[in-house]
């Protein structure tokens, strides 16, 4: 599972940091980590280092202070180089559309899910425009506001799988929800491991320690490890997915869907250089 972490653009002065993390992606925030007051000083802070930072993702506000679609601030960073993109508060289809128009093909778009009916839009979104869109992300708490709903784990389960699936159905990357969990590692670790066994490819995180806990997470272990050697072996003497018929691995049948969790699994430890 990936890692996405959120740094103020007010404390951006500690991305050197973060970076010692070995997070996969920083995503500079210039949207509710800020005043929106300072909206733009810390942008023209980003543009004068855009060497440095091109390489982020920026989340950014799309809307003044009526509520109207505002893209100025996506513009001047398209125009500096920048060109990954967190889109937040999109309150429908309609808004979408006024956006769009300042995409290119080359951008990489993750879309972040706050209002109920963006959610329900979401299927005719990714239809219309799926190649624009590199990922997809629940904005459980702001979603939980607008319905007016106390965020719970069991609140806001079938939100993250309806958007689960539709992120799947689309071959979209799904993100998991931003962590607010700032203590409890073992509550930490079963929201993280929770993801990752329903499917998401990434998740949202805020806080070095959280990391530390991802980072000391086995997400398989070596007898995960074994079986997949061992179905890949199988594999291996006959070089061809349609030739690859369903084998019995510790009890358990074996067939071609099983192939891709097998790869996944040594893929993860080739990451890790376990052996």
């Amino acid at each position: 599972m990936k890692s996405y972490f959120f740094i103020p653009a007010n404390r951006i002065h500690k991305v050197a940091d973060i970076q010692k993390l070995k997070v996969d992606e920083i995503v500079v925030d210039l949207e509710d980590g800020i005043k929106s007051s300072e909206l733009d000083k810390h942008l023209q802070e980003i543009i004068s280092k855009s060497d440095s930072y091109t390489g982020f993702f920026i989340r950014i506000p799309l809307h003044d202070a009526s509520g109207n679609v505002d893209c100025s601030t996506l513009v001047k960073l398209k125009s500096s180089g920048f060109t990954n993109f967190i889109l937040p508060k999109i309150k429908n289809l309609e808004q979408f559309e006024k956006i769009v128009v300042h995409l290119t093909l080359d951008d990489t778009i993750i879309l972040l899910i706050e209002t109920p009916l963006l959610l329900v839009q979401l299927s005719s979104l990714l239809e219309k425009y799926k190649n624009y869109i590199f990922g997809v992300a629940l904005g459980s708490h702001d979603l939980m506001s607008v319905i007016g709903a106390k965020h719970t784990e069991e609140n806001i389960l079938f939100y993250r799988d309806q958007l689960l699936l539709l992120a799947k159905a689309y071959g979209k990357k799904a993100m998991d929800v931003t962590s607010m969990e700032l203590e409890r590692k073992v509550q930490l670790t079963t929201e993280i491991m929770d993801g990752f066994n329903k499917g998401f490819d990434a998740k949202f995180f805020i806080h070095p320690w959280q990391i530390d806990v991802l980072n000391n997470i086995s997400f398989y272990e070596l007898d995960d490890l074994k079986w997949a050697k061992t179905v890949m072996e199988v594999f291996d003497s006959v070089k061809n997915t349609s030739e690859f018929n369903p084998i019995v691995v510790d009890g358990l049948v074996i067939e071609k869907p099983h192939l891709n969790k097998a790869f996944s699994i040594i893929k993860y430890f080739e990451r890790n250089e376990v052996k």
